[in-house]
């Protein structure tokens, strides 16, 4: 199974990245970087890896944990949807439209 990453999840996963390197170092921020791609890499052969959440009507919303960040991802029959990199501090919108816009308000 393929693991796609959305453009606005790629998107903060570079925000991240950046936002690390500024308060540490550039290899710090490499680090954790790798550390979540390898961790979603493992949803290849695990699609129903992680906690389901139910704060979302769709069932095939899902969590992945690589401390502090919660992968958000969509289990598809076909492929898995990464859809958001969250800090775990931050509350999940009320809808999925709404985890874009929220990302984007932070991250400005």
């Amino acid at each position: 199974m393929k693991v796609f990453w959305t453009p606005s999840a790629r998107r903060r996963l570079k925000e991240i990245e950046a936002y690390i390197a500024r308060e540490n170092s550039a290899d710090v921020a490499r680090e954790v970087v790798v550390r979540i791609l390898q961790r979603t890499l493992t949803l290849e052969q695990h699609p129903s890896l992680g906690t389901r959440l139910r704060h979302y009507a769709d069932e095939d919303i899902r969590e992945l944990l690589e401390r502090p960040y919660r992968v958000i991802f969509r289990a598809k029959p076909e492929q898995v949807e990464i859809i958001a990199v969250l800090h775990y501090r931050q509350l999940l919108p009320s809808d999925l439209q709404g985890l874009d816009a929220e990302i984007g308000r932070r991250s400005s």
